[in-house]
C-alpha cells in the first residue's frame, strides 16, 4: 500500500523534487530521437524499467498527461522512459515504427546503465496500447526482452472503432451503448487514409483541412468536440470546392448541428475504415494478439470518448489467458480534453486503487489487491 500512496500523493499533489526528470538520446535504425528519463530523486531504481509509448498526441511523450502519471510512477520506484515517436506526434497513423522504437528506447536504457535485459516493462496509451500488444505479438525477439507489458485505452477492432469514431454507438455483449465521440480521432483517421479510399485520391484538401483540425485540437489541448472550434470548422469549410463540402461535413460538422446526410458518413466510416487496414495492415491487431507470450495488464478509462472502454474487454478475450493479468475499466484518468480535472483524494473509488495496485504488482512491487 505504500507504493499506492505514493503515486497518489504525486499524482494529485506534484512536487518539484520528488523526481529527477532527464533527456536522453536513443537510436531508431539508424536515427537519433529524444527520450524523456524519470527516475526517483536522490535514488537509483532496483525494479524493472518502465519504457511508456504515447499514442497520436500533438504533444508527443511531453504530453502533460503522460508526464503527470509518469512523474507518480516514478515517485513510487520504478524509472520510466518515454521516447518520443515522432510519426505519432505528426498525426500520422505508422504501426511500423512501433517495434523499432521499443527496441531503441530498451537499448538506450541499458546503455546507460538505467537497467538491464529482462527488467524492461513497456506501457502503450491509446493508439500507442494496441501497438505495442501488436508488435509484441509479432515479434518474438522483442517480447523475449520485456518482463511485462501494460496497455491502457487500446482497441481491439479497427472497424468498431470507426463506428464509434462516427456514430458514438457501440455493443458489448449484446447491450448497446450510446456517447459523444471524440471527434479528433476521426479528423486523425481522415486525414491519413481518406485520400486511399478508391475514387478519392485527388481529395487531399479535404484530408488536409481534417489534418488542420487535429494538429489544432493536440494544440490547444481542448475537446475536439468543443464549439471553440466552429470558427475553425467554418474557415476550412469555405476553402474547399462546394462538391467537397458535405464530406468534409460528415468528419466534422459545426457544433449542435446533425451530419447533413447520414448515409454518406456511414458509407464513410466503412470505406474508410477498409482504407486503414488495407494500407496499414497491423492497424487491426487481433489476428496477431492470439500470439502474445508476455504478461499482460490491460486497462481503461470508463469514459474514454476515443476508444470505448468495451474495446480492451474485447482484447481480454483475444489475449491468451495464461499471460492476461487483468482487465479493468476504471475511472482514475479521464481523456485528455474531456475532464482533466485530477480527483481528490476522499474521491478516488477503491477501483482507481485497485488498477495502481495491479500496475505496481506487475513488476513485483505490491501484493495482488483483494
Amino acid at each position: 500500500m505504500t507504493t499506492t500512496l505514493r503515486f497518489l500523493r504525486e499524482y494529485v499533489r506534484p512536487r518539484a523534487d520528488a523526481v529527477e526528470i532527464h533527456e536522453l538520446r536513443y537510436d531508431r535504425e539508424g536515427e537519433p530521437l529524444t527520450a524523456r528519463l524519470y527516475r526517483p530523486a536522490g535514488r537509483r531504481g532496483s525494479l524493472p524499467t518502465w519504457v511508456m509509448l504515447h499514442g497520436l498526441t500533438w504533444h508527443g511523450a511531453a504530453h502533460p498527461s503522460l508526464h503527470r502519471f509518469a512523474r507518480a510512477v516514478s515517485a513510487a520506484g520504478p524509472e520510466e522512459l518515454a521516447p518520443d515517436v515522432p510519426e505519432w506526434r505528426r498525426l500520422e497513423v505508422a504501426p511500423a515504427v512501433t517495434a523499432p522504437s521499443l527496441s531503441g528506447a530498451i537499448d538506450a536504457a541499458c546503455e546507460a546503465g538505467i537497467t538491464t535485459p529482462g527488467r524492461v516493462a513497456a506501457l502503450g496509451f491509446s493508439f500507442g496500447a494496441t501497438q505495442l500488444l501488436a508488435a509484441t505479438a509479432a515479434n518474438p525477439a522483442l517480447a523475449r526482452r520485456l518482463y511485462a507489458i501494460a496497455a491502457w485505452g487500446g482497441y481491439c477492432d479497427l472497424r468498431r472503432l470507426f463506428r464509434f469514431g462516427f456514430s458514438g454507438e457501440y455493443e458489448h455483449d449484446g447491450v448497446r451503448y450510446r456517447a459523444q465521440p471524440d471527434p479528433y480521432g476521426a479528423w486523425i483517421m481522415g486525414a491519413n487514409f481518406l485520400t486511399q479510399i478508391p475514387g478519392y485520391a485527388s481529395h487531399d484538401d479535404v484530408a488536409g483541412a481534417l489534418a488542420r483540425l487535429a494538429h489544432e485540437s493536440g494544440r490547444r489541448g481542448i475537446f475536439a468536440g468543443d464549439a471553440a472550434y466552429d470558427p475553425l470548422k467554418r474557415e476550412l469549410r469555405q476553402m474547399l470546392p462546394p462538391d467537397r463540402r458535405p464530406i468534409f461535413d460528415a468528419f466534422a460538422p459545426v457544433t449542435g448541428q446533425a451530419v447533413p446526410d447520414p448515409e454518406l458518413a456511414a458509407w464513410l466510416t466503412e470505406a474508410l475504415a477498409d482504407a486503414a487496414a488495407g494500407a496499414e495492415p497491423l492497424l487491426d491487431p487481433a489476428s496477431l494478439l492470439p500470439r502474445l507470450d508476455v504478461r499482460t495488464l490491460l486497462a481503461h478509462g470508463r469514459e474514454d470518448r476515443l476508444v470505448p472502454f468495451t474495446e480492451t474487454l474485447q482484447l481480454g478475450r483475444i489475449i491468451p489467458a495464461p499471460c492476461r493479468d487483468s482487465h479493468t475499466p476504471t475511472p482514475l484518468f479521464p481523456p485528455p480534453g474531456l475532464n482533466s480535472d485530477i480527483p481528490l483524494p476522499l474521491r478516488l473509488t477503491r477501483e482507481s486503487v485497485r488498477f495502481v495496485q495491479l500496475l505496481y504488482r506487475l513488476l513485483g512491487l505490491a501484493p495482488a489487491p483483494r
